[in-house]
This record gives C-alpha cells, structure tokens and sequence, in this order.
C-alpha cells in the first residue's frame, strides 16, 4: 500500500510537470512567433527605423550564478577587436579590402569602417512577452510562485521593401 501511494504521488508529480512544461512551451512558442513577426514587419518596411544593439562580447553571470538568464550582465565589445580578429581575416590581403570597397553600395566594406559593427547590418527588432500563470498543483508540488514571465527579443535584418 506504501509502494503505490508513492508511486501514485510520483505519477502526480511527473504529471503535473508534463502539463506545466506543455502550457510553458505552447507560450514560449506564441511569443517568439509574435516577435518574429513585429520583427519581419519592420525588416520589410522602409520606414521601420534601425535599432541599435550593443555588440556584446561577453556576459557575466549575475546572482544566481547561472549564464543567460535576467540578472546577467552584458559586457560591450571593443569593435576594433572585432575588425582585427574576425572581419580582417576575411582577405587574403588588406588590399582586398580597396576590391571590396569599390563595389556600389558594400556592406562589406560598411563592416570595418562604422564605430560599432551591429550598426552595419540595419537591424531591427521585435519583442514579445507572456506571462503564464501557473497551477495550484505545480505551485504546491514544485516551485510556489504563482506565474512565469517569458520574454522574448528577435533582430533580423532590414531589407528595404524586398520580400
């Protein structure tokens, strides 16, 4: 009788996570379809505006110790360390660099000469965010909190009226 009581309680622990991590997924999926989608509105339009993203080259955990979560903190790249340590080993020589330039409208030669590299690529960006509230079962069983906020942020590229 111990055993299936347990076996029972486990059952309704296992249950009550597949049907949260379910409801947190259908969610999680929602918003990234509707930042994409502001995204992709703006990327298409000619009057959408750039933003600006930070060039980030590394993050540092915060409290919690953990990376990629909301109390990191991101840490501003050196563009210069970009433009020598990545974009310049694209050539050969540096003086393929005078061969890329001189095609009409480059982007690739836009790379190297703005202060901060993101601002080359025109992107845009979209957000969304969801909260869902979770269950008296998986609140008394698992975790007491008594919702979960997912955010989600989508760039894409700016492609001026192209399709």
């Amino acid at each position: 009788m111990i055993e299936f009581v347990i076996g029972i309680v486990a059952l309704l622990i296992l249950l009550t996570m597949v049907f949260q991590g379910v409801v947190l997924t259908k969610q999680h999926a929602d918003a990234m379809t509707e930042a994409r989608s502001e995204a992709g509105s703006r990327a298409i339009s000619a009057l959408s505006g750039i933003n600006s993203p930070i060039y980030v080259s590394s993050v540092d955990s915060g409290s919690d110790w953990k990376k990629y979560t909301a109390d990191d903190i991101k840490i501003a790249g050196n563009s210069m360390a970009l433009e020598n340590d990545v974009v310049d080993k694209t050539v050969v020589n540096s003086s393929d660099w005078n061969l890329i330039g001189s095609a009409p409208r480059s982007k690739f030669n836009e790379i190297r000469t703005v202060v901060s590299p993101v601002d080359a690529y025109g992107l845009v960006c979209g957000e969304s965010t969801k909260t869902v509230v979770l269950s008296e079962a998986f609140k008394s069983l698992i975790w007491n909190k008594d919702s979960i906020t997912i955010d989600v942020e989508v760039w894409m590229t700016q492609t001026d009226d192209i399709y």
